[in-house]
């Protein structure tokens, strides 16, 4: 017997137009936001220190005569902070820059410099000692996404979320959110300061995209092209715009603090990162959903 619908279709001819419509309708939505990258929790058994690069000498990145000096760690996007086995978790990549103003042959001071471990909630923890400007830039790349996204495109959309926590932030001055796609990287016009962290377990700094893709109150993306020693970001100098991100490479984050005379020390411990997003199913998984909705249909008609 075949189903009589407004449209004319009849029997078979129904159902795949109901397969198809399902398919459709999966491949539109975007309510299976799942986190793609998570950093935190217990990734070492022991402490993990870390050496830093020597002194570079002679730099000129706040003008003068070219007698700043810079140190730091610089990775790129090719090696990682820490490695297996002695470390678990998702592999960091970017750099570390602690950059002093008119300071001769002076080391800047980059006193800890660690991923400490505390039980089960391990932290990077960062010191550094003396009127240094610092910019820490690190990123995680697609290979260590979890949720399928190291295999599928992932996609932001607008209720994607970027969460950071930090339960250390002293003189800690600008925080920002970071993506990459098609080999380039951008960064988050919206920012905040140590102010919005709290020591409480799940809390932090935590965005939509909706919010950092809103160019008319104060979100968008600008072109972010580190190239170590020179890590810092000049939002005065940028141009910011929405962005469709449907192919994500990395995300990470971005904490910058000012030189300060008065008060040099910078003490900066991050918790946890994590960014949940869409994973785009592959076609073939798309095809199956349509089969079972087919399914459905053909035992309601039984």
């Amino acid at each position: 017997m075949s189903v009589e619908n407004p449209t004319g279709l009849r029997g078979t001819s129904m159902a795949l137009a109901f397969g198809t419509a399902l398919c459709v309708g999966v491949a539109g939505s975007h309510a299976a936001i799942v986190p793609v990258m998570y950093f935190g929790g217990d990734m070492a058994s022991s402490n993990l220190g870390l050496p830093v690069a020597p002194t570079m000498t002679g730099q000129e990145l706040g003008g003068g005569n070219g007698d700043d000096t810079v140190r730091g760690i610089d990775l790129g996007l090719t090696s990682t902070l820490f490695s297996p086995p002695a470390y678990s978790g998702p592999g960091i990549y970017g750099g570390l820059v602690a950059h002093r103003f008119n300071a001769g042959t002076t080391a800047p001071g980059f006193d800890t410099r660690q991923l400490a471990n505390d039980d089960d909630q391990d932290y990077l923890e960062f010191r550094h000692q003396g009127a240094n400007r610092v910019v820490h830039s690190l990123l995680f790349g697609k290979d260590d996404f979890i949720g399928g996204g190291d295999a599928l495109p992932v996609e932001l959309t607008n209720d994607s979320t970027f969460r950071l926590r930090m339960t250390r932030t002293e003189n800690l001055h600008e925080v920002r959110f970071v993506v990459g796609q098609g080999g380039n990287l951008y960064i988050s016009q919206l920012s905040s300061t140590s102010g919005v962290f709290s020591n409480t377990v799940g809390e932090g700094l935590e965005l939509t995209f909706a919010d950092l893709n809103d160019v008319g109150n104060g979100g968008g993306w600008a072109l972010y092209t580190p190239s170590y020693p020179i890590l810092q970001f000049d939002a005065s100098a940028a141009t910011f715009n929405a962005m469709t991100f449907d192919d994500v490479e990395w995300v990470g984050f971005y904490l910058f603090s000012e030189s300060l005379e008065s008060q040099p020390r910078r003490w900066w411990h991050t918790r946890e990162f994590e960014v949940n997003a869409f994973v785009i199913p592959e076609p073939a998984s798309l095809a199956l959903l349509g089969l079972g909705g087919l399914v459905l249909l053909g035992r309601r008609r039984a």
